[in-house]
Parts: C-alpha cells; sequence; structure tokens
C-alpha cells in the first residue's frame, strides 16, 4: 500500500511539471523581448588610430663651426631660443689672428716698396737723360784719344823717344773706350726699353694678393665664432669646452630649429590613409604616459607618398613592410607643454 501511494504521488508531479511546461513555455515564447539587431557599423565610419611624433614644422639643422680648433666658450644652452647673429660658440682663434697680423705686415712691406717704385718711376726720365750725357761724354773722350794716338803715331816716326810698344799700348787705351761706348749705348737702350710703371703694376698685383691673404685670415678669425643663422632654438649640443672640432665631423656640433611653429606629424597606415582628410578633428595623447594631458588639432595636409613604418627597434628576424602616410596635425592652443620627438598617439575622429 505504502509503495502504491508514493507511485501516485510522483505521477501526480509530474503530471503538475508537464502542465507547467506545457502552457509556460508557449507563454515565454510570446511574451519574451526580442532582441535588438546588431548595428553594422561601415570601416568608413569608424575613427583612424595611429601613432606619430611632436616636430617642429620646418627642418631641424646642424650647425658646426667652420673652422677648426679647440672648443673655448660656449655660450648657447640647450633649450635656449636665439636671434639671429647671437654667439653659440667659440673656438681658439689664436693661430688664425696671426694669420691676420702676418697679411697685415705684408700689406706694409708692399706698400713700401710701391713707395721707392714710384719714386723711381718719376726718375726714370733724368736717368734716360743722364745716361744720354754720359754716352755723349764718353765719345767725346774717344775722339780725343783717337787724336792724340794719331800724334803719337807721326811722332814715332820722326823720334825715337816714343816706341812702337808706346803706341800699341797707347791703341789699346783707345779701344777700351770704345767699349766703354758700347755699354753705355746698350745701357741707354734699356733705360729707353724700360717702363717703370710695370714695376708698380707687379708690386699692386702682390698687394692685392696680399689682401685676399688678409681677409682670408680675418674670416677665419670671423668663423670661429658660431652665431645663430636665424631666429630659433638650440635643440642639442653634442659638445663641450676644451673638445676638439672641425667641419665635418659625424656627429652635428648643434642641432638647431628655425622657429616655427609645433605640429604632429601622424604615421597612418596604408588601409586606413583613404579616410583622412584635411580639416578632420585630431585627438592626440602621449602613447606613453596614462596621466597624459589631451591635445586636440586638425589635419592640415595628408603627404602624397607612403613609405615603410618609421620604427626605431625590431625584434630579431622582424621585417618591417608595414607601408604609411604621412598626415601633418595643426595643433591647438594649450598650456599643456608638448616636446620635440615626443611619441604620441592620435585619434583622427570622422
Amino acid at each position: 500500500m505504502a509503495s502504491e501511494s508514493r507511485f501516485t504521488g510522483a505521477a501526480v508531479w509530474l503530471g503538475i511539471i508537464l502542465l507547467v511546461l506545457a502552457i509556460g513555455v508557449p507563454a515565454w515564447l510570446l511574451t519574451r523581448e526580442k532582441p535588438k539587431p546588431v548595428d553594422t557599423i561601415a570601416l568608413a565610419d569608424l575613427d583612424v588610430v595611429c601613432n606619430g611624433r611632436v616636430d617642429f614644422d620646418g627642418t631641424v639643422i646642424s650647425l658646426e663651426p667652420l673652422q677648426a680648433g679647440r672648443l673655448v666658450e660656449l655660450t648657447a644652452r640647450e633649450g635656449a631660443r636665439v636671434k639671429a647673429g647671437d654667439p653659440i660658440l667659440r673656438i681658439d682663434d689664436a693661430p688664425y689672428k696671426s694669420l691676420v697680423r702676418e697679411a697685415a705686415a705684408a700689406i706694409k712691406a708692399v706698400n713700401a716698396e710701391m713707395e721707392v717704385a714710384d719714386v723711381r718711376a718719376k726718375q726714370h726720365p733724368d736717368q734716360v737723360a743722364l745716361q744720354e750725357k754720359k754716352l755723349a761724354a764718353t765719345k767725346a773722350d774717344v775722339t780725343a784719344l783717337e787724336k792724340q794716338l794719331d800724334q803719337l803715331r807721326d811722332k814715332a816716326k820722326l823720334t825715337s823717344n816714343v816706341t812702337a810698344a808706346d803706341v800699341d799700348a797707347f791703341a789699346a787705351k783707345v779701344q777700351a773706350a770704345k767699349l766703354l761706348i758700347e755699354a753705355d749705348q746698350l745701357q741707354l737702350e734699356q733705360l729707353r726699353k724700360l717702363d717703370p710703371k710695370l714695376e708698380l703694376k707687379a708690386l699692386a698685383a702682390k698687394k692685392e694678393a696680399a689682401e685676399v691673404a688678409l681677409e682670408r685670415a680675418e674670416k677665419a678669425v670671423a668663423d670661429c665664432q658660431l652665431t645663430a643663422p636665424i631666429d630659433g632654438t638650440i635643440l642639442r649640443i653634442n659638445t663641450g669646452v676644451g673638445a676638439a672640432l672641425a667641419p665635418g665631423m659625424p656627429l652635428p656640433t648643434i642641432l638647431f630649429s628655425p622657429t616655427s611653429q609645433i605640429i604632429v606629424r601622424a604615421e597612418v597606415d596604408q588601409a586606413s590613409m583613404g579616410r583622412v582628410r584635411e580639416g578632420m578633428k585630431a585627438t592626440i595623447r602621449d602613447d606613453a604616459r596614462p596621466d597624459s594631458p589631451t591635445w586636440t588639432g586638425r589635419v592640415r595636409s595628408v603627404a602624397g607618398w607612403v613609405a615603410q613604418k618609421r620604427s626605431i627597434l625590431l625584434e630579431p628576424g622582424e621585417m618591417n613592410d608595414v607601408r604609411t602616410t604621412e598626415a601633418i596635425i595643426d595643433l591647438d592652443p594649450s598650456k599643456d607643454l608638448l616636446r620635440i620627438g615626443q611619441r604620441m598617439i592620435i585619434r583622427i575622429e570622422k
């Protein structure tokens, strides 16, 4: 009897459960809230997120002294804003100043030579006249000696006091006087052919060369001082007092940026570059700071080229074949400071 009672109770409960399921399930299916359809967002409607860096709106240039030497004075400091012509550094100019003194002394010496040559040029007509008179006198002497020789020969025929040896000796004297005429004649011809202005022209050329040497030496002294070419900012100084500097060193002495606007250069993946256009709004944050402030700006331009993504470190064997284009973003005014080279994460909003 007890087993029949338990079986009957279980059957009743099973019947109740089946009745509830038969009534409740259809009711739940009819009354349940239907799920909302999932929105499908087009790719063109998504924001573009990319990396970038802070930069000047211009080209960073390297500065170095134009002369080799030891650095003796460093005037500027990193981060300083300078005006065009402001001194930045100076190398030892003592060797070049000695060249200036040497060139100046050479000019003084040439000036003295030119004064002497000018005097000789003024005296040249007098020297020609004097040589002409000297030649005339020599000719007169020879004429007189020839007459004396004739008289001596006549005496040698009449008396034994004058020997043939005496005649020959006097004839040799006459011949020597004739040779003097030839010498004076040649000297006179040389004086007539000589242009005293040629010496002055040669000295003028010598002076010009000395003046060029002076200008070169003075420029070398001036080039020992490195000054700012235009208004700008000293970004980095890669030297110190006492260092030896020379033009063309592998490491730039000074990294300098002309005064210009700060911008952000965004690296837009090739797959997204068709979705970035001029005028789009950009939100920028430091990619390494969880507490980074937020900067805003707008896309000024999108580059017309595609290149490999900038990458500093790669995993061993990793190939960097991500292609990007550059978008220039003009920043809105902000009180938060941005630093050149700072890596940023950029969201370009649709």
